[in-house]
């Protein structure tokens, strides 16, 4: 297994800033929380430390550069181990390339709430609104819809399963 420090990737466990406590983040089974910054930097945060307070908390502060490095590194290992599943495929795209195509995921669905707002006005009520997390419930359900026809299509199910772990990405999902 490769260390952090082979990767030439040299950081300091800090405490968390507040702003990296409230910002959704991808939260592994072992409850390391991993937060990536529209720069394209990275935080990587865990409770508790060595000395058994499960009160502390601490971050690793990445640049973007040593977090593009650890991106691929981790990639390259999980896909040496076992073949990419398509919950990997889904997690690859909603966390990856469709930010660097389509922009910040969060800001991407406030922008289609609100031109889809635009386009239903006679349609819905007065003060009611489109939302970011109807937008990815509603392009789900666009997915099933074409899947009817074809339910073994690979990209309906990797579609519908991606618009749901956008919800999860942008926060719009309760934390368990």
């Amino acid at each position: 297994m490769t260390a952090l420090h082979e990767l030439g990737l040299e950081a300091a466990w800090t405490r968390p800033t507040r702003d990296e406590l409230d910002a959704p983040a991808y939260v592994g089974a072992t409850g390391v929380r991993v937060h990536r910054f529209e720069t394209g930097a990275m935080a990587l945060m865990v409770d508790g430390d060595p000395a058994g307070d499960p009160k502390a908390r601490h971050a690793m502060h990445l640049s973007p550069a040593q977090a593009e490095q650890l991106t691929d590194a981790l990639r390259v290992f999980d896909r040496a181990t076992r073949a990419p599943s398509l919950l990997d495929e889904a997690r690859e795209i909603v966390y990856g390339d469709r930010e660097r195509t389509h922009g910040a995921p969060d800001a991407n669905l406030v922008a289609i709430a609100a031109i889809w707002t635009a386009l239903l006005r006679g349609q819905l009520r007065d003060g009611q609104a489109v939302t970011p997390q109807l937008v990815c419930l509603l392009m789900a359900g666009l997915k099933l819809a074409r899947a009817a026809n074809r339910p073994s299509h690979r990209e309906h199910v990797l579609d519908t399963v991606g618009y749901m772990a956008l919800m999860e990405r942008c926060g719009y999902v309760d934390p368990k």
